[in-house]
């Protein structure tokens, strides 16, 4: 039996039925204009103001069913056949470009001339004054971020920003900077969507992240880690920072000649605490396991007799 070009190349099959979805939806489209048209068309003898509106509600119609046939079809398949990055840029324009279509054709149902609308100096004042709203400070934004890349589809990064405060934590911690982390899924007009560790969305406002410093945890190979804990006095120092050290350095052996550094940081009147300071690999949360986990097993070993 012979194989048909679907069936030798199962890749094009999706693109093909997109392709005729979207003509199909244009010709429609087209016909519906020319049967409503404002001279010869079916509804001549209806009073404009109900041509217009049924004219925007088809405009607005017909967009949003474009838009649907995108988002299921061909956005999806992009990543496959362009890769993430191209994927998003190519997303975010043709997003973009359909929105600003819509828009202007929604314009043109009511009466609106596009000329004037596009090439008036009104216009731009007007595009101007509300890029500092939220709606087009996140579109600006969001486009800041897809030609500049400070982070990419499927970097792993952590933000810092004032508008998403926490609690500092109390005597005797050390300070923790109010950041965020989660792995970019997406970026389209209005939001970057983050997956957290725990595989919880979440939607950040692109103009929240312009302003945010960012920490790229996609890039480098190896990075510092600091981790600080309080040990009672009933523990000797110097016992407990060179066994601890013996075993770090088992624990963690791509340390390099000087292996982790432990340091006493602080003392209490009941305790002192204590540094480690070491170059790890991957998640943050891990490393640390390993080293309280170490540390717990170096108390137990020291334990005084009488404690």
């Amino acid at each position: 039996m012979a194989k048909t070009s679907s069936d030798r190349d199962p890749d094009k099959a999706p693109w093909k039925k997109t392709a005729s979805q979207l003509v199909l939806l244009i010709i429609v489209g087209v016909l519906i204009t020319i049967l409503v048209g404002p001279e010869a068309g079916l509804l001549k003898d209806v009073p404009l103001g109900f041509v217009q509106i049924f004219r925007l509600a088809l405009v607005l119609t017909i967009g949003i069913v474009v838009s649907k046939v995108l988002e299921r079809h061909v956005f999806r398949l992009s990543v496959d056949r362009l890769g993430a990055q191209s994927a998003t840029t190519v997303r975010y324009a043709t997003r973009l470009i359909l929105y600003v279509t819509i828009a202007l054709a929604a314009l043109g149902a009511v009466g609106v001339g596009l000329s004037s609308v596009v090439f008036g100096g009104a216009f731009l004042t007007v595009i101007v004054g509300l890029a500092g709203q939220t709606m087009f400070s996140n579109l600006i934004a969001g486009i800041w971020i897809v030609i500049f890349h400070p982070f990419r589809v499927g970097d792993s990064i952590s933000f810092i920003t004032w508008q998403y405060p926490i609690l500092m934590p109390s005597f005797p911690h050390e300070a923790m900077r109010p950041i965020y982390s989660g792995r970019v899924k997406d970026i389209n007009l209005m939001y970057t969507l983050l997956e957290t560790v725990e595989e919880y969305p979440q939607v950040i406002p692109n103009g929240i992240l312009v302003q945010a410093i960012i920490e790229n945890r996609s890039k480098p190979d190896s990075h510092l880690l600091r981790v600080r804990f309080d040990v009672s006095f009933d523990y000797d120092p110097s016992a407990l920072v060179e066994r601890l050290e013996a075993l770090l350095a088992r624990e963690f052996p791509d340390q390099g000649a000087s292996g982790p550094k432990i340091m006493v940081a602080d003392l209490y009147p009941t305790a002192y605490s204590i540094v480690v300071i070491l170059q790890v690999f991957g998640r943050d949360d891990d490393a640390r396991h390993r080293v309280l986990t170490q540390a717990a097993k170096t108390m137990r070993e020291l334990r005084p007799p009488n404690a």
